[in-house]
């Protein structure tokens, strides 16, 4: 199923300008703290008949990317099929494309188009493009910073779809997961492109999950989740911490059995994490994991909570309101879920 981002920035253009004008830049995958919520603003409860109203439209290319909004400007990756990536800077208000930078990628994968969401700050954009293009641009110069190509640098073949992921800031770093066979998790300075760290490679295949920031006892970490291989036992899976300063691996668990992990962890208080996929041990049927995280001198001790088959997210990360979890259960039939965390 095709899918446009056209569509997909109108929806996001009706939602903010209907209920949340004044709320915080939504400057980044999943908003400004990265979880999918929003504070301090109104949301209409119920639309009118005719649904929110649209306020303009700007025509993109196809793809499954998502915008960034920093101080009334929309930031996108678009993609001008089988030959380059776009990024797009567009007035909030009018929709007025501002200024938009293009730069050779060549070649197509299945589904085609963007798969970024950009990270955005008041001087600086950086983005991911699908076939492995990490982007830092200036705002003020309105051309790139700095470049790499994730695949090459860190050994990774281009897989069938593409690279998709967002980039992750923290403090001085941009931390993407190349998932490659010289580094599994890397950090970048944010603004020369130096390797600050990378990682050890991760047991499992490349797939499509972005890297996300917890503390857990005091300690800032990366983690990211690497599904196994059905038809490549040499591929394992696992759910990876490291520390988000120096690199070093902190604790690692094993349990989630994925072959398709594409919904990032869910931190919850400083010490659970939230695991969910719909392509549990061997099978394309759902699974949700409670871990309680603890840490005793300098090891970190995992605890699982619980495991339940009963319900699970397949693509759309997990929201946590309120000691609820709702998740888009992707089976048979699709439907929405809520998890009672303490019931």
């Amino acid at each position: 199923m095709k899918s446009s981002k056209s569509t997909i920035l109108l929806i996001i253009l009706a939602i903010l300008f209907t209920g949340c004008q004044k709320a915080s830049n939504w400057n980044q995958y999943l908003g400004p703290d990265r979880n999918a919520t929003i504070t301090g603003t109104n949301i209409l409860h119920s639309w009118p008949e005719e649904g929110p109203e649209e306020r303009w439209s700007l025509p993109i290319g196809e793809g499954y990317g998502g915008a960034a909004i920093f101080d009334g400007e929309v930031f996108i990756l678009d993609r001008q099929k089988g030959e380059a990536d776009i990024l797009r800077c567009i007035n909030l208000e009018t929709g007025e494309e501002i200024w938009k930078y293009t730069y050779e990628a060549k070649g197509e994968i299945p589904y085609p188009g963007s798969r970024n969401v950009p990270y955005v700050d008041k001087d600086n954009i950086w983005s991911m493009g699908p076939h492995g293009d990490l982007y830092c641009f200036s705002k003020k110069e309105r051309k790139p910073v700095w470049n790499i190509n994730v695949l090459d640098k860190f050994d990774r073949e281009l897989t069938t779809w593409g690279v998709s992921q967002a980039p992750l800031i923290y403090k001085d770093f941009v931390i993407v997961a190349p998932q490659g066979k010289a580094g599994g998790v890397v950090a970048i300075h944010k603004l020369s492109g130096e390797i600050a760290w990378k990682s050890r490679p991760l047991t499992g295949r490349p797939f499509h999950v972005s890297p996300v920031l917890a503390n857990f006892g005091g300690v800032d970490q990366v983690i990211s989740i690497s599904p196994y291989a059905r038809k490549d036992s040499s591929l394992t899976n696992e759910v990876v911490s490291f520390d988000a300063e120096t690199g070093q691996e902190l604790w690692k668990y094993t349990g989630l059995k994925s072959f398709a992990t594409i919904a990032p962890a869910t931190i919850i208080g400083d010490n659970k994490l939230f695991l969910t996929d719909c392509s549990y041990d061997g099978k394309y049927e759902p699974v949700s994991i409670l871990l309680e995280i603890t840490k005793e001198e300098s090891d970190f001790i995992i605890e699982e909570i619980f495991l339940t088959e009963e319900a699970g997210s397949k693509m759309h990360p997990p929201v946590l309101f309120e000691d609820h979890l709702y998740l888009n259960h992707s089976g048979r039939p699709n439907r929405m879920v809520c998890l009672n965390l303490e019931g």
